[in-house]
């Protein structure tokens, strides 16, 4: 009789399993990230309630975003396409999520049935954006810890990530997201998006595993903020070329690129399927898109490497109006 398949020995190995397990969550470095990141996520829960506890009226795009919000519920309740609903109340009425990513206002709008009763539609979507805003150190840690960066430098980064400032820039600072600033509700489901999608499609093109994983949270990513869906494949293009600045071994670094190439041209591909029921119509119908006369010309066509490298000198990219302690790290 094999003595490893006697009940006994398998209640050892639970019990050593149990007890490995144990030691592992008792670590200083496990206990010190948790800690972090339980103060990041307090912090963000104290310093941004009264996004949520004081009801004002919203001053900026979360008036578009709000109405986009009610009309993706109320599609869903009528039984209606919530993709490509009419927007009745924007001007003579407009088909905005024919032209604009959607999936940011379809995911909680799911949530006002189960919640029908409990929460009303305009609170159900400012507690959205509130919890939204106060989770994002677990997105930056996750995406860290899955690049391979060890517990505690994935946990700093969760833990300084919300302190980013600059001067208005419609990045990952505050000002982009609060009421008190310009309300850009499907950005922030892209920002959070982004960095596990960057992280998960490395692993991918690494490995080649994760494709699934990879090509959903892409499609999500590209689905909630196109633009951001655009940065993450552009970032992917540039990951897959990595291997060309290591240093040469056994294996030529241009034989190593060629399978993340295959890779990446697979996840485009598999991406384009998944979300070609709102891509193709976009594009064909990219004419009928206006270009809004009001908006800054440097949002469309950047702001230039002059620019851009004398703002990150001067502190302004990430440490606007104080000392440029994230610049310096």
């Amino acid at each position: 009789m094999d003595p490893t398949s006697h009940p006994a020995a398998h209640e050892d190995r639970g019990l050593a399993s149990r007890i490995s397990e144990r030691i592992a969550l008792s670590r200083p470095d496990v206990v010190v990230a948790g800690l972090l990141l339980l103060f990041a996520i307090a912090f963000n829960l104290v310093r941004l309630y009264p996004e949520v506890a004081i009801r004002a009226p919203l001053l900026n795009d979360g008036v578009l975003h709000r109405l986009a919000f009610e009309r993706a519920a109320t599609a869903l309740a009528a039984g209606q396409n919530p993709t490509d609903p009419w927007l009745a109340p924007v001007v003579l009425g407009y088909p905005l999520f024919h032209h604009y990513q959607h999936l940011a206002y379809l995911l909680p709008a799911t949530l006002s049935f189960p919640l029908q009763g409990l929460l009303e539609l305009p609170d159900l979507f400012n507690w959205t954006r509130y919890l939204l805003l106060c989770l994002f150190p677990l997105s930056i840690y996750g995406s860290m810890r899955r690049f391979g960066l060890g517990r505690l430098p994935a946990a700093l980064a969760g833990l300084v990530a919300p302190l980013l400032a600059t001067d208005g820039l419609y990045g990952f600072d505050l000002t982009s997201y609060l009421w008190r600033g310009y309300g850009m509700y499907t950005q922030l489901w892209g920002m959070l998006l982004l960095p596990p999608a960057l992280a998960q499609g490395y692993t991918t093109l690494r490995t080649g595993r994760g494709t699934f994983w990879a090509v959903l949270l892409l499609a999500a990513t590209l689905l909630s903020h196109l633009v951001y869906g655009y940065i993450a494949f552009l970032s992917l293009g540039l990951l897959a070329l990595l291997p060309l600045l290591g240093p040469r071994s056994g294996e030529t670094r241009e034989r190593q690129v060629w399978p993340r190439a295959k890779r990446l041209a697979l996840l485009l591909v598999l991406v384009a399927l998944v979300t070609a029921y709102f891509t193709v119509p976009f594009l064909m119908d990219r004419a009928y898109m206006n270009r809004s006369i009001w908006e800054y010309q440097g949002k469309y066509d950047a702001y230039g490497w002059q620019w851009t490298l004398g703002a990150l000198i001067r502190g302004e990219i990430f440490d606007f109006g104080r000392f440029p302690a994230l610049t310096l790290l």
